[in-house]
């Protein structure tokens, strides 16, 4: 009772202060995911793997059905990154990933794979701030209802949790999530919205609507008769989400498991120690090129290397191809990398060959203590490109 009666006195105290939320924002919702490989320090322990790109096209679906002028962004969820999201300004915050009691998992930012837990109170002083105008959070992560509450005492106003005793399946958080913003989106309040969630997991068929009772909507005793989304615009939504990197990379592997703790170590390899070409070795059909597959979809899902990531089926280009190199050059042309690249080479090469023309004509018009400068300036910022 005593803690009870501290949490509402919190509560209050916060209710207190008076937030702007007219003013401009980047986002209307922030989309955080996090699905670390592992937890814990060598020796680890295995995580299991949530569906991040499954997971966010459902979202996404979602936002878009609604035929609301959204701006939106996904983020894997890191310090930083929940950092920028609160001082770039958004109106929604949504976690979704793996939660303890007192702690959210995010992802190293650093360490590719491993687990950053972070605790509630670093998440309220990092919303902890008169000029936020976060108005929402959604924490879709088991045991997230200690966070739900550090996101209220840091002065927001709805938080949606899952209650601190219990875990909730993958299903119910999907149907929940859905039908949620399906109606907050459609101009209903919060409350509003998350009750007709709540009876949506209660009707599900399979035994996951017995995770119904398990959602919270905090402040237990707030005011939840608000409508955040009432005033939008009719539109399209607007991603700004990292574009995924070109890729050929067949889907994910079904009924994936066991193998994360193997994932983490290949990718330390190949982004801690400074290795080019990692060759996995085993018995046929112990599982070597769908570890590597998944290693690669991990990657990007992450938006890592921008430039590309490409699968090559040694045995299917055998018979065209005479050597890796043929085989890389095929993929390439399939995807069409080497047109891009000619594409932007060809730009960059006409914009240097105008550069070089402007200059030239500086040089008859100027000394040749000028022309000095302008040659120096001139390979910069051939240099700046370049880089």
């Amino acid at each position: 009772n005593n803690n009870n009666n501290n949490t509402i006195k919190k509560y209050n105290k916060q209710s207190s202060v008076q937030r702007d939320f007219s003013r401009a924002t980047k986002w209307d919702i922030v989309y955080l995911t996090s699905s670390p490989l592992v937890f814990g320090s060598d020796p680890y322990k295995p995580l299991d793997q949530l569906d991040i790109s499954g997971e966010r096209d459902a979202f996404f679906n979602t936002l878009k059905a609604s035929k609301q002028k959204l701006r939106v962004i996904h983020k894997t969820a890191t310090t930083s990154n929940i950092i920028a999201a609160v001082t770039g300004g958004c109106r929604c915050i949504h976690y979704s990933g793996h939660g303890y009691p007192s702690y959210l998992a995010f992802e190293d930012a650093k360490r590719i794979g491993e687990t950053h837990l972070v605790h509630y109170d670093l998440i309220r002083k990092v919303c902890e701030d008169e000029d936020q105008r976060i108005e929402f959070v959604f924490a879709s992560a088991c045991h997230s209802e200690h966070v739900g509450e550090a996101f209220i005492e840091a002065g927001i106003q709805h938080v949606v949790a899952v209650n601190t005793k219990f875990e909730v399946t993958d299903e119910a958080a999907s149907v929940f999530t859905k039908h949620f913003y399906n109606t907050l989106l459609n101009g209903r309040t919060i409350e509003k919205s998350f009750k007709i969630a709540k009876h949506a997991v209660a009707a599900m068929s399979s035994s996951a609507r017995l995770d119904y009772d398990k959602f919270l909507l905090l402040p237990r005793n707030g005011d939840h008769k608000v409508h955040i989304f009432g005033k939008l615009e009719n539109g399209n939504l607007m991603d700004d989400t990292l574009i995924t990197p070109t890729n050929n990379l067949p889907p994910a592997v079904p009924s994936f498991v066991g193998r994360a703790i193997d994932m983490r170590h290949i990718i330390h390899q190949l982004m801690d120690s400074g290795v080019r070409l990692l060759v996995l070795t085993g018995n046929s059909g112990i599982g070597k090129s769908a570890t590597a597959l998944m290693v690669a979809r991990y990657f990007c899902d992450r938006r890592m290397f921008r430039g590309g990531i490409f699968f090559i089926d040694v045995k299917k280009l055998n018979n065209e191809c005479d050597s890796l190199s043929a085989m890389l050059l095929k993929v390439f042309e399939e995807c069409d990398v080497i047109k891009e690249h000619r594409k932007k080479y060809n730009n960059k090469h006409n914009h240097h060959h105008h550069r070089h023309h402007n200059s030239h004509h500086s040089h008859h018009s100027s000394n040749n203590s000028k022309k000095h400068r302008s040659t120096t300036s001139h390979h910069s910022n051939n240099n700046n490109n370049n880089n």
